[in-house]
């Protein structure tokens, strides 16, 4: 994502879309490779990112680890990050 467009939380809504997705189409779990080292010039999301969105490390690796998202536990985080977020009117 372009630098300018950061820490919007779009990369986060997008992960809560695809694991809705993915809930209605009766899977499970989605997994990701994550980058320890990311510089912004690669394909692969940054580890914190994954963290921070309920990724778990579930193979490790010093610079690419496997990340897995359990979407049986998306409802529950959703239901308590819904309870704060305060929509604003668009212009």
């Amino acid at each position: 994502m372009e630098e300018r467009r950061r820490s919007r939380g779009l990369g986060s809504e997008l992960i809560r879309e695809v694991a809705r997705d993915l809930v209605d189409r009766g899977y499970r779990a989605v997994e990701s490779v994550g980058d320890r080292r990311w510089g912004g010039d690669t394909w692969v999301l940054p580890v914190a990112f994954l963290a921070g969105n309920g990724f778990r490390v579930m193979h490790d690796d010093a610079r690419y680890p496997l990340l897995r998202l359990d979407l049986h536990e998306v409802p529950e985080r959703r239901m308590a990050q819904d309870a704060t977020f305060v929509h604003l009117p668009t212009a």
